[in-house]
């Protein structure tokens, strides 16, 4: 679908865990540390995506992104393996919830459309009147292109984050 598979990241663990012996960090601290650094490398990826958001041309112009830029999403494995960077928002209970009490429509599923595009749709009108043209959807690629733009950018920095994260938590102790 929409999520772009077999992306895989990695980094020096031998040297991050020199980084993590040096400075003697708990393990709570070193999960929050690596956690902090997947995120701001998972940060660039998705940044961009919301930046080539902008940039997607409906049939009337440019479409109007903002309600649907809170729908490109990130996410840190809890086993901090990696992080997911997906358009394929599937809002918990809760999320849910909380959109329909801030009267947020969740929209997120528009999203596939605009990436991937549709093919000629068409509407039923009723019994024996036939059907309804109502459009197709170019494919604008937003997300895939942002991944293949920023995807060497995050792995080079991705060591680099967890480094300077490891720093910060031990400058604080």
């Amino acid at each position: 679908m929409a999520a772009v598979e077999g992306v895989r990241f990695t980094v020096d663990v031998d040297a991050i865990n020199r980084q993590l012996e040096e400075h003697s960090m708990t393990t709570r601290e070193a999960r929050s540390a690596i956690r902090r650094g997947l995120a701001e490398a998972g940060r660039i990826i998705r940044k961009q995506a919301v930046q080539n958001l902008r940039g997607v041309i409906g049939k009337n112009g440019k479409i109007n992104y903002r309600p649907m830029q809170r729908f490109v999403k990130f996410k840190v494995y809890k086993d901090l393996g990696g992080v997911r960077i997906d358009i394929l928002s599937n809002s918990t209970k809760k999320q849910a919830a909380s959109y329909r009490k801030k009267g947020i429509k969740d929209i997120a599923f528009t999203l596939k459309f605009f990436d991937l595009g549709t093919g000629d749709r068409y509407t039923r009108t009723g019994v024996g009147r036939g059907k309804r043209y109502t459009g197709r959807i170019q494919a604008s690629n937003f997300f895939q292109n942002a991944v293949k733009a920023r995807q060497n950018e995050a792995q080079a920095s991705l060591e680099k984050f967890i480094v300077k994260h490891i720093n910060r938590i031990a400058a604080k102790r």
